[in-house]
């Protein structure tokens, strides 16, 4: 066997040695795993629900349940702008206060399904006791878009009560719209649970826990359960 003729057959032989590779990673063989099997132990992903759709693929992080309490409407108040920013994180430069973490999650009354693609108006007062009304900036306001987990998460500065016009007083809280396909907008409030300013008008569904994790921020967790129709 010549030189010339070595070469070629050891290149032919390099080239089937790839092919097998090839075919043993695309089909599982001779070792190579799956995406399924290698996604063993991850936990059933749980359904989402985008009014359209019966059940599709969601966030195997997010704790599948079987019964949901729809939330309840609570007055908008007359704060509300259309066209909020799409943005995560609401604190101002300049203002100090306690910062807060939120994570909403929405799911639908339809078998407590994930909801992908709903839409989360979230506003609260400045912590000036006033809200941004001038339509520039739009202090403390965004409009997000739920992911395929259902959730949105918002970082801010925990709003503060305040005094209203005729003298009323007014906890903590934040108002908030959420809408979806296929389903009922809800519009409410949250305020916080042991709130001593609380004036106990709205029902404890409405109210929300919070820890404060190891960074100093204060973090909560809110389910929206949207009717559907």
């Amino acid at each position: 066997m010549t030189q010339e003729e070595f070469r070629n057959k050891t290149r032919r032989e390099l080239m089937l040695g790839l092919s097998a590779v090839g075919i043993a990673a695309l089909t599982g063989c001779d070792g190579a795993r799956s995406w399924r099997e290698g996604s063993e132990g991850r936990g059933a992903a749980p359904p989402i629900d985008t009014g359209l759709l019966d059940t599709s693929w969601g966030d195997s992080g997010i704790e599948e349940v079987s019964d949901c309490e729809l939330t309840r409407n609570f007055a908008e108040g007359p704060f509300y702008q259309d066209g909020a920013p799409a943005r995560v994180d609401l604190r101002t430069a300049g203002e100090l206060g306690t910062d807060l973490r939120m994570t909403l999650v929405v799911r639908s009354e339809r078998g407590c399904r994930l909801v992908g693609d709903a839409q989360v108006d979230l506003w609260h007062v400045m912590q000036t006791g006033l809200y941004d009304l001038d339509g520039k900036d739009m202090h403390y306001r965004c409009n997000l878009q739920t992911g395929f987990d259902g959730q949105v998460e918002i970082t801010t500065l925990r709003p503060i009560s305040y005094y209203t016009e005729t003298g009323k007083l007014m906890p903590s809280h934040f108002h908030l719209k959420v809408s979806a396909d296929g389903h009922d907008t809800v519009t409410t409030q949250l305020r916080f649970a042991n709130d001593p300013d609380d004036d106990g008008e709205v029902p404890d569904s409405l109210l929300l826990e919070t820890t404060t994790g190891s960074d100093g921020v204060q973090q909560t967790t809110y389910v929206v359960t949207l009717a559907a129709r």
